[in-house]
């Protein structure tokens, strides 16, 4: 059998679902978050939903995870200044993207375009 969770780490609350995809069967587990090491409470949730379901956490194939508190540091516009670096006309979609709202991952003065591509090694390169 293969089972998935998906995680959501909130602020006050790390939120579990486990489904058995192969018969659609679902567990699902809440507790409180832990904001001085976000993992203690993904771990905590992962042991207890495992020991829930009965399963031995290596039937676990894929997960999905997210978390609310990125969401709304970005919407909120708190959290540490940052700065955004993107390649040319990409920064302007990512300005104005599809929502209606102010915030944005960076004001666009603390943006950086440039032309070119970065690969893992830094180096940028131009295209022709």
């Amino acid at each position: 059998m293969t089972y998935r969770p998906g995680i959501d780490v909130g602020g006050t609350f790390t939120d579990l679902l486990l489904i058995d995809e192969k018969t659609g069967r679902t567990w699902s587990v809440k507790l409180p978050s832990t904001p001085q090491d976000q993992s203690v409470g993904v771990l905590r949730g992962l042991t207890r939903i495992c020991r829930q379901a009965r399963i031995d956490p290596q039937a676990i194939e894929h997960v999905m995870h997210g978390t609310t508190v990125a969401t709304n540091t970005v919407l909120t516009s708190s959290g540490a200044r940052r700065a955004r670096d993107d390649k040319r006309l990409y920064g302007v979609v990512l300005q104005n993207g599809r929502v209606d709202r102010k915030a944005t991952a960076a004001p666009r003065f603390s943006a950086f375009t440039r032309a070119g591509t970065r690969p893992a090694q830094g180096r940028q390169r131009r295209r022709a």
